[in-house]
């Protein structure tokens, strides 16, 4: 089992009217998905990741698509036993480029921690609405997490 880091890194403010762009990938083991450096809305792809992840882990999907904004990239999440997931990455025209069994509450504190960062970068912005849907949607999956935690186990149907 693999621990998928979520990777944010601060760039020259770039904002648009619903989103703020930043440096958003993932890295699996050595590997960087779509890849290192990836620029995208991040504000917006990490409020979908949050919400499908919520239904993930509160036991309303078995598999969720956690796509990226810009091009054809995007990798779903499918649960598996001992509180395991397995991720299949995708590029264009829907290849699966990567297939790995990943553990799902270290990603699942990897988002928190992505969602922290973004914070941080526009703290000057933190009361747009992209922000404060963005911190209203960490919170609820923050909780979400905590009782799966608490509990080591995903919720089933």
């Amino acid at each position: 089992m693999q621990k998928m880091q979520v990777i944010v890194e601060q760039c020259e403010p770039y904002r648009e009217r619903y989103a703020l762009w930043s440096v958003l990938y993932v890295k699996i083991d050595e590997t960087c998905f779509p890849y290192e450096s990836w620029l995208d809305a991040t504000s917006a792809v990490l409020c979908i990741w949050l919400e499908n992840m919520n239904k993930l882990l509160s036991g309303l999907r078995e598999s969720v698509s956690l796509p990226f904004m810009d091009d054809d990239y995007s990798f779903s999440l499918t649960r598996s036993a001992h509180n395991c997931a397995v991720v299949r990455c995708y590029g264009p025209k829907n290849i699966t480029v990567l297939e790995q069994e990943i553990d799902i509450f270290y990603f699942g504190r990897q988002l928190l921690s992505a969602v922290g960062k973004i914070e941080k970068y526009y703290v000057a912005n933190l009361n747009t609405p992209q922000l404060k849907e963005l911190s209203n949607l960490a919170d609820k999956f923050r909780v979400t997490l905590k009782e799966r935690l608490d509990g080591k186990t995903i919720m089933r149907k």
